[in-house]
């Protein structure tokens, strides 16, 4: 079975269920969970706000764009004179277009029809290889600089949290692709230094309790047969 992953997440529940409506009315099961949004960052401690998740099968994201394309009607939507959109030139809308997952659905929509009333008519087979190549290059890791690296090694042995929070970040950062599927942010060797980095702050932290413990600990053959001798004792 599918499983069902976030599609949208709305502010309110009303949007929300209008979002479930069209979905389910267009044959897309949906489901929506309230909850709290953990928005990325690059150090763990991020927003945390109620939001409303509306959740679809992952291989329904494609479906599911084209069902909230289909429902724009442009001929039936005004569009504000100073609408910003309409400043854009040529090569700005087509950047629109290629890049439609950072953008509305509206947005995306009025790009198109703008581009045609200027002389610019984008076919289906044109637009699908655009999507197609904006998927590739989603799909490619990031090298993140050097120094945040060396930085993550140093907040490790001296702020553990911190660098907990870039160890995890480096190994587990991730971004949604419009068709659902995930893929890492970095490369497979910024993830081997995210996993370093995070380890090394897990063993700094029990360090730091072993050695605290060795202090409390009385004199004992226990404490010997763990610790060892110390010049405490003599």
């Amino acid at each position: 079975m599918t499983p069902y992953i976030t599609y949208r997440i709305f502010e309110s529940r009303e949007e929300a269920a209008a979002m479930q409506e069209l979905l389910s009315k267009n044959g897309i099961p949906n489901t929506m969970e309230e909850g709290k949004a953990i928005f990325d960052t690059p150090i763990v401690g991020a927003m945390n706000i109620q939001h409303y998740f509306v959740k679809i099968p992952q291989d329904k994201f494609l479906a599911a764009n084209a069902i909230l394309e289909a429902a724009i009607d442009l001929n039936t939507l005004e569009v504000e004179d100073d609408y910003y959109l309409l400043s854009f030139t040529n090569a700005e809308l087509l950047d629109l277009v290629r890049k439609k997952d950072e953008w509305g659905e509206f947005d995306y929509a009025l790009a198109k029809k703008l581009l045609a009333e200027r002389g610019i008519s984008l076919g289906d087979a044109e637009l699908k290889d655009m999507h197609e190549d904006r998927l590739q290059e989603l799909k490619k890791t990031e090298v993140p600089e050097v120094d945040y690296i060396w930085g993550g090694y140093i907040a490790a042995v001296l702020n553990t949290l911190g660098g907990a929070g870039i160890g995890l970040y480096l190994l587990s950062a991730y971004r949604k692709l419009p068709d659902g599927t995930i893929a890492y942010k970095f490369d497979k060797d910024a993830r081997r230094h995210g996993l370093f980095i995070l380890i090394l702050s897990i063993g700094v932290v029990l360090g730091h309790m072993a050695y605290c413990l060795y202090q409390s600990i009385p004199f004992s053959p226990t404490k010997v047969i763990f610790f060892g001798f110390g010049d405490r004792f003599f």
